[in-house]
């Protein structure tokens, strides 16, 4: 009688978590189509990224916009859905209360098996827990897209630091759109990059950018800050300013064409060059800043030596006078 319950009692018991684990199965089944799925758009979103600068020469709002919207994008894409994350959840407690009932049912049997059974059930249904919490594990990372495709987070691909497949400080500077005012300058980027220093050709400060230090963040516009000129600028003029993006992965600078009464302009040519060291690049650059106060300060020596010059024909010509 009790040999009979106790087969009762199984059969019931199996029954049951053979139903649940045949649920999450089909749960498995239905994460690892749709993960495959997110998975698939996130690398297409990254391939248009790292090709943009071989594909896109003309640099425009469409450009500016399609940045914006791919990054955005491939940040909700990675982030998941929510409703996702707590089926997930579910099957995982799941698959838990059922290897846990595996257990107690294998404890509860102690008494109806010999020492030689209990021992071999215990054994096997201690293997089939860990192959149960194994998988349950696995299932929780196929809600992580960026574990699974090994993708780069957002906030590396917006830090110009930071290698990546994607270059991060030549689409900076692609979409850099400048609004020029007097001796100031407003450079818009169509999302927060970070670790990017602004410098303007001849000018001796450098602006940096940490993603959060934006003098403007208008939905229509996009990222602002204010960089200071070194000469004043008019729409009208015939050659506008250049500007150098720094970071750790290289140099790129960025050269606007005439003004022609455009309170708007996007590059007309970006130029991208590599640097081992930023330091190396810094002391280039401050070398270069030295020369040019070199050259200056030649030229007032020029022009000092010139007026003595001349101050001495005129003491001559009034001495002969007299």
């Amino acid at each position: 009688m009790l040999e009979a319950n106790v087969g009762h009692t199984l059969s019931i018991i199996f029954g049951l978590s053979s139903g649940i684990m045949t649920l999450i199965g089909l749960i498995a089944i239905f994460i690892s189509i749709n993960s495959q799925h997110v998975v698939g758009k996130c690398r297409e979103l990254l391939w248009e990224l790292m090709n943009m600068p071989y594909e896109h020469r003309e640099y425009d709002e469409k450009t500016f916009w399609k940045v914006r919207r791919n990054i955005e994008l491939y940040a909700k894409l990675l982030h998941g859905s929510k409703i996702t994350k707590i089926v997930v959840t579910l099957a995982f407690v799941a698959i838990i209360a059922v290897s846990f009932i595996w257990l107690a049912t294998i404890i509860a049997l102690r008494h109806t098996l010999t020492s030689v059974e209990f021992s071999f059930v215990l054994i096997a249904g201690m293997i089939c827990t860990a192959i149960n919490v194994s998988f349950s594990v696995v299932l929780l990372f196929l809600n992580k897209i960026k574990v699974v495709g090994e993708f780069p987070t957002v906030e590396q691909l917006l830090d110009a630091d930071v290698h990546t497949d994607v270059r991060t400080l030549t689409l900076a500077g692609m979409t850099m759109r400048a609004e020029f005012s007097g001796s100031t300058a407003v450079l818009f980027f169509p999302i927060p990059f970070k670790n990017i220093r602004i410098a303007v050709k001849d000018g001796e400060k450098i602006v940096k950018l940490d993603g959060e230090n934006f003098d403007y963040e208008l939905s229509d516009q996009g990222y602002g800050i204010q960089v200071p000129l070194p000469y004043k600028v008019s729409r009208e003029d015939p050659a506008l300013p250049h500007f150098r993006l720094i970071s750790e992965t290289g140099v790129v600078s960025v050269h606007y064409g005439a003004g022609g009464g455009e309170s708007s302009h996007f590059p007309e040519h970006v130029i991208e060059k590599k640097m081992k060291d930023i330091n190396s690049y810094f002391y280039q650059l401050a070398q270069e800043k030295l020369k040019r106060k070199l050259e200056r300060i030649a030229e007032i020596e020029k022009q000092i030596e010139k007026i003595k010059m001349e101050k001495e024909k005129m003491l001559r010509k009034s001495g002969r006078g007299s």
